[in-house]
């Protein structure tokens, strides 16, 4: 019997916006010729990729508690790859913790970390890792929380945060994502 082995291959952590988002972003761009043309977005290529594993920050010395609302969206082609339509995947509020990247690093020493997220709408087969209340183990605050989504056959994903600039919420988000 032939062997044969499955793996997933290593995870590597890129930054999402290169640019980070400073003003609050419509909820959906709707349907678009090509997803990476979008200005003012930067949607992740993720052909061949079932899952996408992600974190969210608040860049530039964020803020202990401060908040982001997250939205996630999947994009995919019709049969002649001349529109794509957005699926929506799911709504998320992440509280800024006191975790930061480092010096020089894709996460830099001025990015702060969410460490609590909270599922609001969506498809709800996500997995949040990270604690969302205080009866989570203690050592759990201030870790950096994640959020893995099945990006069912999505040729892109896009994160956009809607809520920028309103009471209560940071000034600036971004976002870490892996994909396997």
């Amino acid at each position: 019997m032939p062997q044969f082995q499955l793996s997933t291959p290593p995870k590597h952590w890129f930054r999402g916006y290169a640019t980070d988002v400073d003003t609050a972003q419509t909820a959906a761009i709707g349907l678009v010729a090509d997803p990476e043309a979008v200005a003012n977005y930067e949607a992740v290529p993720c052909h061949d990729h079932n899952l996408a594993k992600l974190c969210f920050f608040e860049p530039n010395n964020g803020t202990e508690n401060n908040n982001l609302r997250v939205k996630i969206f999947g994009y995919s082609p019709n049969g002649a790859e001349t529109q794509y339509l957005p699926s929506f995947i799911c709504t998320l509020d992440v509280t800024i913790g006191t975790q930061a990247g480092t010096a020089g690093g894709t996460f830099l020493d001025t990015d702060k970390f969410g460490d609590q997220i909270t599922f609001v709408e969506g498809d709800d087969s996500i997995r949040v890792v990270g604690h969302n209340s205080s009866a989570a183990a203690q050592n759990a605050a201030n870790s950096i929380a994640t959020v893995t989504v099945d990006l069912e056959g999505s040729t892109h994903l896009l994160v956009v945060f809607p809520s920028l600039d309103t009471a209560n919420n940071s000034a600036k988000g971004n976002f870490g994502y892996s994909l396997f």
